[in-house]
């Protein structure tokens, strides 16, 4: 795993939801081995994954807007400087599909919101080969 990448993944994750807490708030990162399966709709293949789950008490996203997150250029905010410019959770997309994972995000507004990453899980006995991304919380 890159874990320049990861670490940038994480800040951004992390940014935005202290952005959605202008009044304060909570911000719990969770993490857990699962088994995916088959029948998963994360589009990922079967077999032992890394599941960390971002959660925040902020002010959530609108339904409207949840589908188009990860599009690059898509804000909510005003351009420019300082303000946004739609490319952190674009970037935070690609860096988990290049490892090999999946982002995910629900969200309730006024309640909050919550990104899941699922990321291949490296299983004890078996030596990740070069080039390969694994995890294991």
């Amino acid at each position: 795993m890159d874990d320049t990448q990861m670490e940038r993944t994480f800040a951004n994750l992390t940014h935005n939801a202290v952005e959605a807490m202008p009044h304060g708030g909570t911000v719990r990162v969770e993490g857990e081995n699962v088994t995916l399966g088959e029948q998963d709709t994360l589009s990922l293949p079967a077999g032992e994954y890394v599941h960390l789950a971002f959660h925040d008490t902020g002010i959530g996203i609108p339904p409207e807007n949840l589908p188009r997150i990860f599009d690059p250029y898509f804000t909510t905010k005003e351009m420019g400087s300082q303000k946004g410019m739609g490319l952190s959770l674009a970037l935070c997309h690609s860096i988990i599909r290049k490892h090999k994972g999946a982002i995910t995000a629900e969200s309730t507004p006024g309640k909050g919101t919550t990104f899941h990453i699922y990321l291949p899980a490296l299983v004890e006995g078996a030596a990740a080969t070069p080039g390969e991304s694994a995890s294991k919380i």
